[in-house]
């Protein structure tokens, strides 16, 4: 388990569809003249490995961010030996990780900085973290050797390259300059960064960070696009679609690849779509189409005695009927996507991440999205949705789904784009965690909330009480045909 664990510290973010684009990509520039490739905030390297295997040698790479992650091994590709990094970045352990002073003067030590980082992840009071943590800590000069070996491979792969911990748009504008040079960007969606990873760091493991803000792509996101489009340089920027629906505005008009087939959505635009290979992988007719199951009628009566079913369904079934209730809206991703029957009727369509806690590091699921059927009986059906959604006895299907080794579902939390600062479906329901207004004028609020403590029934029943309570304080009779 702690192998897999430290293995996924150098999984790469960048999806393998984009990723064949980039190195189709990288080949017919380096062929076209191109001399050098600039990432910022290049993140765990990933996207640099295309890069390299077209042709580019490493020392035509550019590469920059502010994290300690993406710094450890970024001057250690530089050509720096490890303990050499570990002076040049100032990284000093705290009291919890004294005993780990004996590696920093070693070529482990950024194993041992990466497997403090890791540990420090871990809660040692979780019944199913505790059993990971209490390895590591038992065994510390295997770990740091492994990871230690893997920063080493890594440098074996990309030794030479040029690596500085410098701010996002200040590397993007400098590099932006050149007509000859080529810039990848794949910018954080989340405020953070790999700093919301790394809990430890600031408590336990401290190092001379860069004074420099943290990417917010609230208030940053345009003007990156922005300035990636009037470069002089050729530009790339990759978008996955979800959260930030793809490529928005005049990225959009700049689309080198997209693919939406298989369930999710990758974007590449590029300021000179001209100079590289235009691809589009949309979803086969194929792939769309509906289940045996026959949809909720627009009348259908739901009562305390309705059951509730989930099953897991395919990508066709999915957005048949996301679409079907919600009028296209373009792929989306997702770990897990399913139906809810009531009766024995489809009454909604749902996808769901579970990749926080497959990593061990929350204990949450996310709903992508989630849409139901519309009726002429029940206002507000989809608050019916949403109850049914946070019950313990979804959490426990959550659970099975998962198939998280080191944590159970505690949260769900979503994401609604609205009109008005609230959903009112949603009150009493979830709690705002973060809102803000878009340039469009909607709003972007993220809901969370535990788990209810009721079955199925319960939530049906629930909801129905709630009906009640309506119709008495507004004097108009719900749920009649």
């Amino acid at each position: 388990m702690p192998v897999q664990q430290l293995r996924d510290i150098f999984l790469g973010m960048t999806p393998g569809p984009a990723r064949a684009y980039l190195l189709k990509a990288f080949k017919d520039l380096k062929a076209a003249g191109y001399q050098a490739v600039h990432f910022p905030g290049v993140g765990r390297f990933a996207c640099v490995e295309p890069a390299i295997e077209a042709g580019f040698h490493p020392r035509q790479i550019y590469a920059s961010d502010i994290s300690l992650f993406s710094s450890l091994l970024g001057y250690h590709c530089s050509g720096l030996p490890q303990p050499e990094v570990i002076e040049r970045l100032g990284v000093r352990f705290g009291d919890r990780f004294r005993a780990f002073d004996r590696y920093l003067d070693t070529d482990e030590a950024i194993g041992a900085v990466l497997l403090a980082m890791k540990i420090g992840q871990l809660r040692a009071n979780s019944h199913y973290e505790r059993p990971v943590y209490e390895e590591l800590l038992r065994n510390p000069d295997e770990y740091v050797a492994q990871l230690a070996r893997k920063a080493g491979q890594l440098k074996a792969r990309m030794d030479g390259l040029h690596y500085s911990a410098r701010d996002l748009m200040e590397h993007i504008r400098n590099a932006g300059e050149d007509p000859q040079a080529i810039v990848y960007s794949d910018p954080p969606l989340a405020s953070g960064g790999y700093e919301k990873m790394w809990g430890v760091i600031g408590t336990d493991l401290f190092w001379d960070a860069p004074a420099v803000q943290n990417f917010d792509p609230k208030t940053m996101l345009d003007e990156h696009d922005a300035t990636l489009l009037d470069a002089r340089a050729l530009t790339m920027v990759y978008r996955p679609g979800g959260k930030y629906g793809g490529l928005p505005g005049a990225l959009g008009a700049k689309t080198a690849f997209a693919n939406t087939a298989g369930g999710r959505a990758d974007f590449v635009a590029s300021n000179r779509t001209q100079e590289l290979p235009l691809i589009v992988v949309p979803p086969k007719p194929s792939e769309i189409g509906p289940v045996a199951a026959p949809v909720m009628p627009r009348n259908h009566e739901i009562t305390v005695d309705s059951k509730v079913t989930i099953q897991k369904t395919t990508a066709a079934h999915a957005f048949y009927y996301r679409d079907l209730f919600a009028h296209k809206l373009g792929t989306t991703n997702a770990e897990g996507l399913y139906l809810m029957l009531i009766d024995g009727y489809v009454f909604g369509v749902f996808g769901m991440m579970y990749n926080h806690m497959t990593r061990g590091q929350s204990p949450h699921v996310f709903e992508v999205f989630g849409f139901n059927v519309p009726s002429d009986r029940y206002p507000r059906l989809n608050r019916l949705l949403m109850s049914i959604l946070v019950s313990d006895d979804c959490r426990k299907f959550f659970a099975r789904e998962s198939k998280a080794t080191l944590l159970e579902p505690e949260e769900f939390r979503t994401t609604c784009i609205a009109s008005g600062p609230e959903v009112k479906a949603n009150r009493g329901l979830l709690e705002i965690r973060e809102r803000w207004q878009r340039p469009d004028g909607r709003y972007h609020i993220v809901y969370v909330t535990k788990f209810k403590p009721w079955t199925f029934r319960e939530a049906i029943k629930a909801w129905l009480g709630k009906m009640k309570h309506q119709e008495k304080a507004t004097g108009r009779k719900l749920g009649a045909s």
